[in-house]
């Protein structure tokens, strides 16, 4: 087993810009990204057009803001873990 460095990146829904001000322990933070930046990151994320995720973020999940951002909840650590040939954790 190696170490590997792992992201955690959790979005967010039904908040404003005050959830920054919530301070969280273990290293995790509020973050927040636009509009934009957000629907691209996850675009990518998922393989998915933009017209898809917009609709699943604004749409079916409400998560825009009124000040048009995004708000997540993140984290990194380092952890042993075992990938396979595919990059997956097995």
């Amino acid at each position: 087993m190696s170490k590997k460095k792992i992201h955690f990146m959790g979005l967010l829904t039904n908040t404003d810009s005050s959830i920054l001000n919530v301070k969280l322990d273990h290293g995790f933070e509020m973050r927040t990204i636009s509009e934009r930046e957000g629907v691209k990151l996850i675009s990518i994320l998922e393989s998915s057009p933009r017209t898809e995720i917009y609709k699943k973020l604004f749409m079916e999940f409400h998560c825009l803001s009124k000040d048009k951002s995004l708000y997540y909840i993140s984290n990194s650590f380092e952890c042993d873990i075992e990938m396979n040939e595919e990059g997956f954790i097995t």
